[in-house]
């Protein structure tokens, strides 16, 4: 179980036993993962959520589908904002960490519902806002 505590934001990561195993291009097995988001601003839950990968799949090819997990959600300080914060998430086989990433934005004010994106322009390079 992995924590991660943001400004009015939690986020647990977890591999669910009550979720499908898949299995790689080898036969090894792997368990997926289900991430839960709770969001609060002063004392106040604005949304609490569970993601698997389940969530994402109408934005996924069969391929996309098959042998892959939720690898992960994370913080996205770059396009977060005051009216919408924003996670990026990403589905892929383990141990090779690449595959379609997408965006979760979900609305800070009002009570308007969380959206899902895939990310046309995701940076797999490891070293975004560093410098040569």
């Amino acid at each position: 179980e992995i924590g991660v505590r943001l400004v009015g934001s939690e986020m647990c990561i977890r591999d669910s036993a009550s979720l499908p195993q898949v299995a790689d291009e080898v036969g090894n097995k792997y368990t997926d993962n289900r991430v839960d988001v709770t969001v609060s601003c002063e004392g106040k839950l604005l949304m609490q959520r569970s993601f698997t990968k389940d969530c994402f799949s109408d934005f996924l090819t069969a391929t996309e589908r098959t042998g892959t997990i939720l690898l992960g959600m994370a913080y996205d300080s770059e396009r977060s904002n005051a009216q919408t914060l924003c996670l990026g998430a990403q589905i892929g086989q383990v141990g090779i960490e690449e595959g379609p990433a997408f965006i979760v934005e979900i609305p800070l004010q009002g009570k308007g519902s969380f959206s899902i994106v895939r990310d046309q322009a995701q940076d797999t390079t490891g070293d975004a806002g560093m410098g040569d």
